[in-house]
This record gives C-alpha cells, structure tokens and sequence, in this order.
C-alpha cells in the first residue's frame, strides 16, 4: 500500500454505494494510520525490557489516576485493565526520561534520541490526564503497539499539552476563540459579553482531548489526527450553543458548556469537515501546528509566566453588546 498523503487524499475522495466499500476504506485509513503512528521498528525486547524494570518515579502519580480512568464506560472496562495502563504508563515514563546507562539498552537509547529529534526541549514525563490519554490506544491495539504509538504520538504531534503549564492547551484555548470569532462573531460576542470564553468551556476537552467524553465508540470514531481531534473539542459544544441562542436561555447554555453531553460522532465530524474550508489557511497553519510548536503560543500571545491574558476583544465588544453591559 502507497503510504503517501497523496493515497489518503484518493481514499477520502471515494465514492461509496454500499456499505462494505465504506468499510474497505476505514480499514484502508486504519491502516495508514498506524503505519504513521507506530515506529518501523517496533521492538518487543524493548517493551519487555522496560515493563521488567518495574514502577517508575512517576509510579505513585499514575496509581493516583488510573483507578478512576473511564470508570463508568463499561466498553472499556472490559478491555483494557488497569495494569495496562500503569505498565505503558510507566514504560512511557522510562523510555521518555534518562536514566541509569547501565541499565538502558542500545534500543531505548535510539528510541529516546529519535524522541529528542522530534521534541528537542525534551522533559516529557507522566502528567495528570495522561491515562486518559493512552486508554483509546489500549481499547484498539495489542499493548505492546499501543505503548509505542502512545509514545509516538505525544513525543512526535502534542508534546505541549503535556508539558507542566500546559502550554499547548492554553494555546488550543485561545485558538478556540480565534475559530468562533471567524465562524459565528454574534455568538463569540454574546458569550464574551458574560465572561465566557474557550478558557471556561473547552480546558477538560482540549486538555484530554475529546477523550473525557462519552460514549467510548464515538470518541475514537472523532479522534483523527491531533488537530482534527481539537475541531472536533470546538464543535461539540459549539453545536450546542449556537442554535437560537439569545439572552434568556444564555445562563442555562452555560451550564451545558461547562458538563457537555454525549458526543454523536457522525453529526460532529461532518460539522468540522465544512468549518475546516471557511477559516483562514494562517489560523488552519496555527491549529496543525500548536500542540507541537512553541512559537505558535507565542505568536497568538500566550506568556504563562505572566498568567494567561484575557481576551484583547474585551475592550472591543460590538456597540450594541458594550451597550447592554453599561
């Protein structure tokens, strides 16, 4: 199979008349997908290796969560197990940081330098969420596949949502508000005019992903790619805010931003793909990039040494909402 973008562009461009086409072409996609997600050389000695070694300095950290992790979607509880996900866990942990040469093999070490390839600043460890993280990974791959893909995809495409600041979601907030801006300025005014902007709504999403929310099903059908998975954050509650939407029933929509309800994948996703063609290509270049590339905060005003700034719109709210706010 032809692993370039150019074949992925062929396969979403197909046309489907039954529904076992469709299904060639998931598989098709899965296919490419993991192709990318999973280093060539997957070693099961250095999985081993690491799993042998037993807990990590971040042992302590990781049982803290993984107890509680998706404790209520019984889909993934008969799946995955919690020793799953404090072995890769604390394989992810091992793998990310130096440690003892002696007992480091050459294979960790090639891993670790490709890793620093990818990320030079470097300092990835286990942070509050990541369990959260890697459970769609173990609900759909062998363990051993699922720890180096996990690992792939936080080293390689999000490593500043897990950084300690949360640098990369802070970001992905502020781009939040950059996408309704553009898509629907009269909603983005009128929340804005109570305070409510993506810092309040869309931090447990885009800080899990869409990963918080339920059901199991329709979040791995939502979560494509890094930047795909940060639409589908900004879509899922902007769709149920932005209909009708007026003074009276703004305080009971603000409640609904802040405890959203299930996700329905295909309504969602179909959403994003006509939201993706109507923003500006430099905003589209900002979400591709954010969750990976520092200079993106910077160039959208994310300091978090001086705290996140409110928005600059707030002093430039339309006439006829500064009016309603005197």
């Amino acid at each position: 199979m032809d692993y370039s973008i150019n074949n992925v562009n062929a396969i979403l461009s197909r046309n489907h008349a039954l529904p076992a086409e469709t299904e060639n072409s998931l598989m098709d996609l899965r296919i490419f997908v993991l192709h990318k997600a999973i280093p060539s050389t997957v070693s099961a000695h250095c999985y081993i290796s690491l799993v042998r070694r037993g807990p990590s300095i971040m042992d302590g950290k990781i049982k803290n969560d993984t107890f509680r992790t998706m404790t209520t979607d019984a889909e993934f509880l008969e799946q995955v197990s919690e020793d799953m996900l404090i072995r890769t866990l604390n394989a992810f942990v091992r793998i990310s940081l130096p440690g003892d040469k002696n007992l480091d093999t050459q294979e960790e070490a090639s891993y670790r330098n490709k890793f620093l390839d990818w990320f030079p600043g470097g300092g990835l460890t286990y942070v509050q969420g990541m369990n959260v993280l890697v459970a769609p990974f173990l609900m759909v791959m062998p363990e051993m596949e699922a720890f180096f893909a996990f690992s792939t995809f936080m080293w390689r495409w999000c490593p500043l949502y897990i950084q300690p600041n949360l640098k990369g979601v802070h970001c992905g907030a502020k781009l939040l508000d950059m996408c309704l801006k553009t898509l629907d300025p009269q909603l983005y005014y009128l929340l804005l005019s109570k305070g409510i902007t993506a810092n309040v709504y869309a931090i447990p999403c885009n800080c899990h992903d869409i990963l918080c929310l339920h059901p199991a099903i329709e979040r791995i059908t939502t979560t494509l790619g890094c930047h795909v998975c940060f639409w589908t954050t900004f879509e899922h509650p902007v769709h149920h805010c932005s209909a009708g939407i007026d003074e009276a029933r703004l305080a009971v929509k603000s409640k609904l931003l802040r405890k959203l309800p299930p996700l329905q994948a295909d309504k969602i996703i179909k959403i994003t793909l006509a939201s993706v063609k109507i923003i500006p290509p430099d905003l589209y270049d900002k979400l591709v990039r954010h969750a990976r590339d520092e200079s993106v905060a910077e160039s959208v005003g994310i300091h978090l040494s001086a705290g996140v700034a409110q928005s600059e719109d707030l002093h430039t709210l339309p006439p006829y909402l500064a009016e309603a706010l005197l």
